[in-house]
Protein backbone atom coordinates (compact mmCIF):
# COMPACT_ATOMS: atom_id res chain seq x y z
CA UNK A 1 0.00 0.00 0.00
CA UNK A 2 1.17 3.66 -0.74
CA UNK A 3 2.24 5.42 1.85
CA UNK A 4 0.13 9.06 1.10
CA UNK A 5 -2.67 10.73 2.61
CA UNK A 6 -4.32 13.94 2.81
CA UNK A 7 -4.96 16.85 5.49
CA UNK A 8 -6.45 19.79 5.37
CA UNK A 9 -4.48 23.20 6.71
CA UNK A 10 -6.06 26.38 7.54
CA UNK A 11 -3.82 28.12 9.42
CA UNK A 12 0.45 28.03 9.59
CA UNK A 13 0.79 25.00 7.90
CA UNK A 14 -1.02 26.47 4.58
CA UNK A 15 1.38 26.87 1.71
CA UNK A 16 3.45 29.95 1.68
CA UNK A 17 2.84 29.86 5.88
CA UNK A 18 5.25 29.56 9.10
CA UNK A 19 5.56 25.90 9.34
CA UNK A 20 5.06 25.01 5.85
CA UNK A 21 8.73 24.55 4.87
CA UNK A 22 8.95 21.69 6.88
CA UNK A 23 6.64 20.01 4.88
CA UNK A 24 7.39 21.00 1.27
CA UNK A 25 9.34 17.98 0.28
CA UNK A 26 6.93 15.55 0.83
CA UNK A 27 3.48 17.87 -0.38
CA UNK A 28 2.33 15.98 -3.81
CA UNK A 29 -0.70 18.24 -4.06
CA UNK A 30 -2.28 21.44 -2.32
CA UNK A 31 -5.69 21.93 -3.76
CA UNK A 32 -8.18 24.73 -2.21
CA UNK A 33 -11.25 24.04 -0.69
CA UNK A 34 -12.67 23.50 2.63
CA UNK A 35 -14.42 22.05 5.83
CA UNK A 36 -17.30 22.75 8.19
CA UNK A 37 -16.30 24.56 11.61
CA UNK A 38 -15.60 27.66 13.46
CA UNK A 39 -12.73 29.19 13.11
CA UNK A 40 -10.98 31.30 16.30
CA UNK A 41 -8.52 33.31 16.12
CA UNK A 42 -5.68 33.18 18.90
CA UNK A 43 -3.22 35.64 17.61
CA UNK A 44 -0.17 34.16 15.82
CA UNK A 45 -2.75 30.81 14.73
CA UNK A 46 -5.89 29.85 14.35
CA UNK A 47 -8.19 27.83 16.29
CA UNK A 48 -10.50 25.10 14.33
CA UNK A 49 -14.10 23.84 16.42
CA UNK A 50 -15.57 21.12 13.96
CA UNK A 51 -19.09 22.01 14.81
CA UNK A 52 -21.57 24.84 13.01
CA UNK A 53 -22.70 25.28 9.96
CA UNK A 54 -19.95 27.55 8.81
CA UNK A 55 -17.12 27.07 5.98
CA UNK A 56 -13.51 27.07 7.29
CA UNK A 57 -11.33 27.52 4.08
CA UNK A 58 -7.74 26.06 3.84
CA UNK A 59 -5.79 23.57 1.57
CA UNK A 60 -6.24 19.91 0.97
CA UNK A 61 -2.55 18.64 0.87
CA UNK A 62 -1.66 15.20 -0.24
CA UNK A 63 1.50 13.92 1.02
CA UNK A 64 4.05 11.53 0.62
CA UNK A 65 6.07 9.52 3.64
CA UNK A 66 2.48 9.82 5.40
CA UNK A 67 3.18 8.25 8.69
CA UNK A 68 6.52 10.35 9.05
CA UNK A 69 4.52 13.41 8.23
CA UNK A 70 1.60 13.18 10.68
CA UNK A 71 4.21 12.18 13.22
CA UNK A 72 5.69 15.36 12.44
CA UNK A 73 2.57 17.36 12.39
CA UNK A 74 1.71 16.03 15.78
CA UNK A 75 4.91 17.41 17.36
CA UNK A 76 3.67 20.82 15.71
CA UNK A 77 0.21 21.27 16.30
CA UNK A 78 1.21 19.79 20.30
CA UNK A 79 -0.99 16.46 19.84
CA UNK A 80 -0.05 13.32 21.79
CA UNK A 81 -2.33 10.16 21.11
CA UNK A 82 -1.30 9.07 25.12
CA UNK A 83 -2.61 12.47 26.72
CA UNK A 84 -5.23 13.69 24.48
CA UNK A 85 -6.49 15.71 26.86
CA UNK A 86 -3.85 18.13 27.54
CA UNK A 87 -3.00 18.65 23.63
CA UNK A 88 -2.69 21.53 22.39
CA UNK A 89 -4.52 20.35 19.09
CA UNK A 90 -6.50 16.88 18.82
CA UNK A 91 -6.14 14.79 15.45
CA UNK A 92 -9.40 13.73 13.33
CA UNK A 93 -11.37 12.59 10.63
CA UNK A 94 -13.51 14.54 8.63
CA UNK A 95 -14.83 15.36 4.74
CA UNK A 96 -13.01 18.08 3.32
CA UNK A 97 -14.79 19.92 0.10
CA UNK A 98 -12.43 20.83 -3.13
CA UNK A 99 -13.08 23.72 -5.09
CA UNK A 100 -13.98 21.46 -7.45
CA UNK A 101 -16.78 19.91 -5.81
CA UNK A 102 -15.24 16.86 -4.40
CA UNK A 103 -16.00 15.36 -0.87
CA UNK A 104 -12.24 13.94 0.19
CA UNK A 105 -11.92 12.19 3.97
CA UNK A 106 -8.98 14.05 5.18
CA UNK A 107 -7.09 14.20 8.64
CA UNK A 108 -7.37 17.54 10.48
CA UNK A 109 -5.93 19.44 13.88
CA UNK A 110 -9.36 20.63 16.10
CA UNK A 111 -8.23 22.79 19.13
CA UNK A 112 -7.79 20.93 22.08
CA UNK A 113 -10.45 20.42 25.09
CA UNK A 114 -9.07 22.90 27.58
CA UNK A 115 -8.15 25.68 25.02
CA UNK A 116 -11.33 24.99 23.53
CA UNK A 117 -13.16 25.72 26.75
CA UNK A 118 -11.91 28.99 27.04
CA UNK A 119 -12.39 29.56 23.30
CA UNK A 120 -15.78 29.39 23.53
CA UNK A 121 -15.89 31.43 26.85
CA UNK A 122 -14.24 34.01 24.84
CA UNK A 123 -16.92 33.35 21.92
CA UNK A 124 -17.51 35.63 19.26
CA UNK A 125 -14.80 37.92 19.79
CA UNK A 126 -12.60 35.66 18.67
CA UNK A 127 -14.42 34.58 15.84
CA UNK A 128 -13.33 34.23 12.34
CA UNK A 129 -16.87 34.98 10.63
CA UNK A 130 -15.15 35.02 6.90
CA UNK A 131 -13.72 31.61 7.71
CA UNK A 132 -10.42 32.34 6.06
CA UNK A 133 -7.09 32.55 8.51
CA UNK A 134 -4.46 35.09 6.11
CA UNK A 135 -0.96 33.99 6.20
Amino acid sequence: MENTGLIFVYGTLKVGGFYSKYFDQDRLSSVKGYIIGELYDLGNFPALVLRGENKVFGEIHEYSNFRTITKIMDRVEGYSEDDIDNSLYVRKTTKATTKDGETVDVLVYEIGGKIMKEVERLGSGLKIKSGIWDI
